[in-house]
């Protein structure tokens, strides 16, 4: 063992080395024992969101796949404690239990009716042409207007524009989901029905704008970051050639960063297909299947928040919310992999 004297004597500098750059061997071991806690506590917490994450999915899955199974009868008795008679709680279980609770099928009826007590029924095909419906209209609007105004920031754009566009974009991807619900209520629907005169303007076109206006600011962010990322020296080179900028912006600029925008085109919709006030509060959530964009929707995941909280355990009511949410993880989460995918290929 050395001396202190000898551990804690600077060593002699050498040429070209400051004397500065010297730590105590005691210092070192400190932060050697420090980045060995950090380390410990960082992957401590990544383990414990890993599980987390891996036990929802879970959960997801074997619920929503439990629709496919056979259902055991509701016990009559929770069902009279709803406040029913025992003949309708007795009509009631024989309808939710069993395998004809949901003999309808998910994905081969559009009558979602659970709480029907003669004869209840689940399929999801209306619930998916709502989704489908709004948030198809949201990508519509927002992917080609969401990669215009990033090509116009990209490209022609003044720097004090640029300066003032990123702070606007931010502050409109943060407004609160509820304000946007509560101005398709109040401002867009009364619009709507005027325009269109309509009973109410609570449609599906009032959700799907909603939803472009919430997807505009990821297509703008994401097709932004896409068309920076093409090497100046591109530009350069067709400028030099004696190509103009729209030119160039068209046979240089966006075939080296299509990937980059498709991806963004797909977040766009991917946030338009998870959001739920917004369509709970402005699409009317009318258990018929709509018919065109001035009928109201009900979404599902509008559905999800109505429904699941009172659904009973384990019911087919139960079990069916529980397969439209693994409906809609599915196709969310094909959508981000494939997006995510074209944003790593996408580099020129």
């Amino acid at each position: 063992m050395l001396s202190p004297e000898r551990s804690l004597a600077p060593p002699e500098p050498a040429e070209g080395v400051r004397l500065s750059a010297w730590r105590p061997p005691i210092a070192d071991a400190h932060r050697a024992r420090h980045d060995r806690v950090m380390r410990a506590l960082v992957a401590a917490g990544a383990g414990v969101v890993g599980l987390m994450l891996a036990g929802f999915l879970g959960v997801l899955t074997v619920k929503g796949l439990s629709a496919l199974w056979p259902i055991p009868p509701v016990d009559p008795a929770l069902i009279q404690a709803a406040g029913l008679n025992a003949e309708e709680a007795a009509r009631a279980s024989a309808a939710l239990g069993g395998w004809e609770g949901l003999s309808a099928g998910l994905l081969r009826s559009a009558r979602w009716a659970p709480q029907a007590l003669d004869t209840p029924s689940f399929g999801a095909l209306g619930l998916m042409g709502s989704t489908a419906l709004t948030t198809g209209l949201a990508a519509l609007i927002a992917a080609p207007l969401g990669v215009a105004v990033a090509i116009y920031l990209n490209a022609f754009a003044r720097p004090f524009e640029r300066a003032w566009a990123r702070p606007a974009i931010e502050l409109l991807a943060a407004l609160p989901s509820v304000l946007l619900g509560l101005i398709g209520v109040s401002l867009l629907g009364p619009a709507l029905a005027r325009l269109f005169n309509l009973p109410s303007g609570l449609v599906a076109l009032n959700g799907g704008l909603l939803l472009a206006l919430m997807a505009l600011p990821t297509v703008i962010a994401v097709a932004w970051e896409a068309l920076n990322a093409v090497p100046q020296t591109f530009t350069e080179a067709s400028l030099a050639l004696g190509a103009d900028r729209v030119t160039t912006l068209w046979r240089v600029t966006l075939p080296a960063s299509w990937r980059g925008l498709v991806a963004a085109s797909l977040l766009g919709l991917g946030r338009a297909l998870g959001e739920t006030m917004a369509v709970l509060m402005a699409c009317g959530n009318s258990e018929a299947p709509p018919t065109s964009l001035l009928s109201p929707a009900h979404a599902m995941t509008a559905t999800l928040a109505l429904e699941l909280p009172g659904a009973l355990r384990d019911s087919a009511h139960q079990r069916a919310l529980f397969a439209l949410g693994l409906m809609l993880l599915t196709i969310s989460l094909t959508n981000q992999l494939v997006a995510r995918r074209l944003l790593r290929q996408g580099a020129p």
